[in-house]
């Protein structure tokens, strides 16, 4: 086999070979041929090429989402690996295992006027949960040595997230030989012990009541189990997201609805949260307005959350579980919760007709029309809060999926494709507004990795979350809080071979989903919403808020 003479990047394929890191994403280059001509050459790794850094980036992170293994990125130097910050600052709070790869110049030729120089070391040290360089030189015994933190890091580590590695490569860049044979490291393979709970079991004192917080966690069927006997049995009250993967007809899915206007309920004693950001900003500020609550915060690696609370206690997740969450609520505290609930779904089927709350009523109505088994991708800001306001619990068959690790628009769309491409399900979508999907055109020229793919986009021309969020009175006639824009989807569509379906009101997406949903391919279908059709969605908590 033909492979470069670079040590460093020898004996990495041969490392990630062993691993079994086969998914591959490389960013055409110069300085990391070296890289290029080793994986490219290698049946054993599945290849995707993909020109746009930032790009390749989200793709990638979309793979290692979908595979919950260690998933590769290779770019060239200078400007080209600082387009990976975006999607390694979203894999570091995912804690998902993307390594970004960036060859690099020599250290002698580092800010001395090379072309695509920068210094690369630290490039993401904020954002980065390991990182090491590799001598193109290094020897077999010296790289094996090496390696072994990293592989503790990535197979071993409770704290195990994503990893830059930088490669310097001097010229000449080409130079190859054959290989005869295979490099296999001594890895050791022994599995760090767990770190004991005992000393963080949480004394929960009799009477006092719990909230459990589900954010977007790593799907878990122990925890699942235990969730399940605690809402049955224990009076336990679970608040889950859409994209917590937990879906139980006793959770609490309408926070925001419960807590709108001066609704009475219960008050928690303790707060318990599992997984990521959470989603609801009302839920966060009825947290904060509550004195002498306690935050427990579960997490698989160590944190520090306490925004939420001055009694604030991170415990770290593993097989003892049961043991963190060992309490009972009362009776009343349960039932008081539930009873809101059923009061907020009733008022959610009554008001979210198709003329009222068009954006709202258009998420509330996909979810409702969406076949079972399908995976959702839903784009931040607006359109995410619109499904976790929906009936969502109701559809126990679909995945709703999410970056939420850093919450912004950027990198939705190639990661959804990514994590698509890995599992190649029948019937996937991605739902983002138009200035998302503008902010990241060239995202659509993955497309070519995947058979099927569904992308709605809502355009309401310019992005309207701020104009609900403050008040657009204020900024005057030019609100750059808008990004207004006469782009044409359509075209759009075209330039990357993209099937093409449009409508111009609730009722004809509703008539045309039928169509849409029976298709196979590559679609863009774009639900454009004009100023007339314009509803605040706050008038919908306000009016619940003001009927008991």
């Amino acid at each position: 086999m033909l492979v470069s003479n670079k040590k460093s990047a020898l004996y990495l394929k041969s490392y990630f070979k062993q691993i079994g890191l086969t998914q591959i994403v490389i960013c055409p280059g110069s300085r990391n041929l070296p890289l290029i001509v080793n994986f490219s050459n290698d049946p054993d790794f599945k290849v995707y090429s993909i020109i746009d850094e930032r790009v390749a980036g989200f793709f990638a992170l979309g793979l290692a989402k979908a595979s919950r293994k260690p998933t590769a990125v290779i770019t060239t130097s200078g400007s080209a690996a600082l387009n990976l910050a975006p999607a390694m600052v979203e894999a570091y709070y995912q804690r998902l295992p993307l390594l970004a790869i960036t060859a690099d110049r020599p250290e002698e030729r580092i800010e001395k006027g090379e072309n695509q120089t920068i210094v690369q070391k630290g490039l993401f040290t904020n954002y980065v949960s390991y990182e090491m360089e590799l001598e193109e030189k290094i020897s077999f015994n010296l790289f094996e040595k090496n390696i072994q933190s990293l592989h503790q890091f990535l197979f071993q580590s409770p704290n195990s997230g994503n990893v830059h590695i930088n490669l310097p490569f001097s010229e000449p860049l080409d130079s190859v030989e054959y290989l005869l044979g295979k490099f296999k490291f001594n890895l050791n393979q022994k599995k760090a012990p767990l770190k004991s709970v005992l000393n963080s079991i949480i004394p929960f004192q009799k009477g006092q009541n719990v909230i459990i917080y589900l954010s977007s966690f790593h799907e878990d069927l122990q925890l699942n189990q235990l969730l399940e006997d605690g809402v049955l049995n224990k009076n336990w009250v679970v608040i889950s997201e859409l994209h917590s993967g937990w879906k139980h007809k006793n959770l609490i899915s309408q926070i925001d609805l419960i807590l709108s206007g001066d609704r009475i309920v219960h008050k928690p004693d303790i707060l318990i949260t599992i997984g990521e950001t959470m989603l609801s900003k009302k839920f966060r500020n009825y947290i904060r307005s509550l004195e002498g609550l306690k935050h427990i915060d579960v997490s698989y690696s160590t944190r520090n959350w306490d925004s939420l609370s001055s009694d604030y206690k991170n415990v770290i997740y593993n097989h003892n579980i049961a043991q963190i969450l060992d309490f009972e609520n009362t009776h009343s505290f349960q039932s008081s919760w539930l009873e809101a609930e059923i009061k907020a779904n009733d008022y959610l089927k009554n008001r979210c007709q198709p003329l009222i709350y068009q954006e709202f009523s258009l998420v509330h109505n996909i979810i409702n029309s969406i076949d079972n088994q399908s995976f959702i991708f839903w784009g931040n800001s607006s359109l995410i809060r619109y499904a976790n306001w929906s009936n969502w619990k109701e559809r126990a068959q679909l995945s709703h999926l999410s970056n939420r690790g850093v919450s912004g628009i950027e990198g939705v769309l190639a990661t959804a494709v990514g994590y698509q491409s890995f599992i190649g399900a029948d019937d996937f979508y991605c739902f983002l507004g138009d200035v998302s999907l503008l902010y990241e055109i060239n995202s659509l020229s993955v497309l070519q990795y995947v058979d099927n793919f569904k992308i709605l986009v809502l355009n309401n021309h310019g992005g309207r979350i701020f104009d609900q969020i403050h008040n657009g009175e204020i900024l005057g006639e030019t609100n750059a809080l808008l990004t207004p824009h006469a782009a044409s989807f359509e075209v759009l569509a075209k330039l990357y071979d993209i099937d093409y379906m449009k409508v111009n009101d609730l009722n004809s997406f509703l008539a045309q989903f039928p169509y849409l949903k029976s298709q196979k391919g590559k679609i863009l279908f774009e639900i454009n919403i004009t100023d007339a059709d314009w509803v605040s969605w706050k008038d919908y908590f306000n009016e619940f808020g003001s009927n008991d």
